[in-house]
């Protein structure tokens, strides 16, 4: 106890010293629950992007060219690496599969011997769902489980058990509890031991020892060779950036860094070990830190400005709009002439949802900013335009915000606290000057 204090106390001591500069204005507090209860009421119109798209919609390719020349920083790629790989998987084999299923014929024999079902079941099954439980499956329905598993337990008696019964999963011993008619479908409560399909440490290190083999003539025959002097099929990754996730095999640190650390076509004498099995690898590519050429990116540059080109005809039709909802001081009677939708919404607050815009900062800064009949300018959101016209906006209630007032206090300053810290910790590692020696060790 007195070891956890040691290191525990300090933590808290230099938490405690950080969130204690924590302060909430009275100001947060009203704004707080003014975004709560401050509430309007609306009419609006949409002007979609997508409503001008046309056929003849057309984007020259200086366009294009001008695009890519202002925005070259968002078309920089870091380095990448690609391997070529053979991959070594671990299966079980013959040998194996039958000392598991010597194992659930001991098993079974226990429990013909008068051995507790569920005390083997807490010690022996694979089955992590169940095993704690002592292997309890509870009422299941036909077809619920695996065919194999799902026909053994409903051929077998009440109290009866039986197996090994083999499924995808591995050996079952299967133990039925009981039976019923629930809705005219019969059920059964049964319980199980698992026992997995698992290699032995014999095979792990038969398979090292192939995929060793291997490695050491591919670095002296050369990769491609040896994978052709065996008769093997190699695997080739996509280009992949620094960081452990590689294409194809998953995360692997451990290649990750050699290849980043390695000259093209190097491989390593001893195999990596990754979750699907043992890797020999060769760096086969390296593509520089390079900015992405525009033959590459050139149709997603052209739909960017397409969009563009729609959001701006957008605006203007929202423009059009409004001149004339403020000329006839009529916001109906132009969305009607001009074929526009126009949708109300009930009071609601700046924390609520309005069912096709959501929570849009923008849209919501410019409702709470109108006076009473008000139209807003053309407000961009992700989607597209909207104007906006006030019909009433609700004020908070003063005697009800005094009320609250203590309690939201608490609430913020505890969020307060809690973001502290973690800002605090996330600061100090962006401006940390750290050197990974890792590698090295």
């Amino acid at each position: 106890i007195e070891q956890y204090l040691r290191s525990s106390i300090p933590y808290q001591k230099l938490q405690n010293q950080i969130v204690a500069s924590v302060l909430v204005s009275p100001e947060e507090v009203r704004w707080d629950y003014i975004k709560s209860n401050e509430r309007a009421s609306i009419k609006y119109v949409f002007f979609n992007p997508e409503d001008y798209r046309t056929d003849d919609l057309q984007i020259e390719e200086s366009e294009i060219e001008a695009y890519y020349d202002e925005n070259q920083d968002k078309y920089q790629e870091s380095e990448k690496r690609k391997i070529d790989y053979l991959l070594f998987p671990i299966t079980p084999t013959e040998f194996d599969s039958q000392a598991v299923r010597s194992d659930a014929e001991d098993l079974l024999q226990r429990i013909k011997d008068g051995e507790d079902f569920a005390s083997l079941a807490e010690t022996y099954s694979e089955d992590l769902g169940t095993q704690a439980k002592g292997g309890d499956l509870g009422f299941f329905g036909r077809g619920a489980m695996v065919e194999s598993f799902d026909a053994a337990a409903f051929a077998a008696e009440v109290g009866e058990v039986v197996g090994p019964v083999v499924s995808q999963f591995g050996l079952h011993i299967i133990k039925v509890e009981e039976k019923k008619t629930e809705d005219g479908e019969e059920k059964v409560k049964a319980s199980h031991i698992l026992l997995k399909y698992v290699p032995s440490n014999q095979t792990r290190g038969d398979v090292r020892t192939g995929a060793t083999l291997f490695a050491m003539d591919a670095i002296e025959l050369g990769f491609e060779q040896a994978v052709a002097k065996d008769s093997l099929n190699s695997l080739t990754s996509p280009l992949f950036v620094p960081g452990g996730f590689i294409p194809g095999i998953g995360f692997a640190n451990d290649i990750s860094e050699f290849v980043f650390e390695s000259e093209a076509g190097a491989i390593r004498e001893e195999p990596f070990d990754t979750d699907q099995g043992f890797v020999v690898a060769k760096l086969s590519e390296i593509q520089a830190r390079r900015i992405r050429p525009l033959e590459e990116i050139q149709s997603s540059i052209r739909s960017i400005l397409q969009t563009q080109k729609l959001k701006e005809m957008a605006r203007q039709k929202a423009e059009e709009a409004r001149s004339k909802m403020i000329t006839t001081a009529d916001f109906e009677f132009v969305a009607e002439k001009d074929s526009l939708e126009l949708k109300t919404q009930a009071f609601f607050s700046r924390n609520e949802s309005i069912p096709r815009v959501g929570r849009d900062p923008n849209f919501m800064g410019n409702v709470f900013a109108l006076n009473a009949n008000e139209i807003s300018d053309p407000v961009e959101t992700v989607r597209g335009y909207y104007l906006i016209q006030l019909i009433e906006k609700a004020a908070i209630d003063e005697s009800d915000f005094e009320r609250q007032k203590p309690t939201l206090y608490e609430q913020l300053l505890s969020q307060k606290r809690q973001r502290a810290f973690v800002d605090w910790y996330a600061d100090l590692k962006e401006t940390a000057e750290i050197e990974d020696r890792r590698r090295r060790s």
